[in-house]
């Protein structure tokens, strides 16, 4: 009797050890396998990040062309700005010599006739005088 309980027991030992040593096994996989999916999750939240990155990478270099494609339209319209002013005072400049040439032209036409005017009153003074003169002789 003693025999068989010491039997019983130990076999009721023998299966609790098993128990034990299946659920610690089971623990093991268990823990393995958490620590795999945490594995597996740290390299899907790495290559989110990586694409994330990238993404932010091409956003700011596309913004950064756009400012850079402003910025050289800005400056060509400041270079047309200033060599449409060049161009309008030069053009004002070379009218105001033609004006300034036209008017100097203007005055010596002008000279040239009072001279004509005035060598014509002489003319005809002179001739009035010699006219008198022939008379005053006859």
């Amino acid at each position: 009797k003693e025999e068989k309980e010491r039997k019983l027991k130990e076999r009721e030992i023998k299966k609790k050890i098993e128990r034990e040593s299946e659920e610690k096994e089971i623990e093991k996989e268990e823990k393995g396998s958490e620590k795999e999916e945490k594995e597996k999750e740290k390299l899907e939240k790495k290559h989110e990040e990586g694409k994330l990155r990238k993404k932010r990478k091409r956003k700011s270099k596309k913004k950064k062309r756009e400012r850079d494609e402003k910025e050289k339209e800005k400056e060509e319209k400041e270079r047309e700005k200033k060599r449409r002013e060049r161009r309008k005072k030069n053009t004002e400049k070379e009218k105001k010599s033609e004006d300034k040439e036209g008017k100097e032209r203007v005055k010596e036409e002008i000279d040239r006739e009072k001279e004509e005017k005035a060598r014509k009153k002489e003319d005809k003074e002179s001739e009035n005088e010699e006219k008198e003169k022939d008379k005053l002789d006859k």
